[in-house]
């Protein structure tokens, strides 16, 4: 049909995130650092991720973690830390001390839909310090990043 514009999907329908792989990062242990998804592109199997403590991206491989490249760029990325919802805010995160086990705890339209021990799957202790958040705008990548102060390492956990 002529001037036909299909609609776009903002966000998946998603009801698990399963944990994909975790990577280290170079994060100052004096300073708040962090990391955001920029960009997911599964068609090239590709990652961008911006590390606010060297100002640049790093470009990896979706599926495995492993980096392709790091990249300095001239332009800043805006950003806030954490972006802990979806484009439309079907999709909420937080970490939350669940009896001293940091547990990210997933909503899907205000229900609680999942709970994950990041104990249990990253390894991680951390309930004193911060963790950042971020989703791709449809909510199907999600990544936190644990900085305790001394451990600066990213997971990221896909929608299905």
């Amino acid at each position: 049909m002529p001037g036909y514009v299909p609609p776009t999907r903002l966000e998946g329908d998603y009801s698990v995130w399963t944990y994909k792989w975790k990577r280290g990062y170079s994060g100052d242990s004096n300073t708040y650092s962090y990391a955001n998804i920029a960009q997911a592109n599964e068609s090239l199997n590709e990652l961008f991720i911006y590390d606010s403590e060297v100002g640049g991206f790093e470009r990896l491989n979706l599926a495995t973690g492993v980096l392709i490249a790091e990249l300095s760029v001239l332009n800043a990325f805006s950003s806030s830390f954490s972006q802990v919802n979806s484009i439309l805010q079907k999709y909420f995160v937080l970490v939350l001390d669940v009896g001293g086990v940091p547990t990210l705890r997933i909503y899907k339209d205000g229900t609680v839909l999942q709970n994950i021990d990041l104990n249990a799957i990253c390894g991680w202790t951390n309930t004193n310090y911060r963790y950042f958040i971020s989703f791709t705008p449809d909510g199907k990548y999600l990544l936190v990043v644990n900085w305790d102060g001394s451990v600066q390492e990213y997971a990221l956990f896909e929608g299905s």
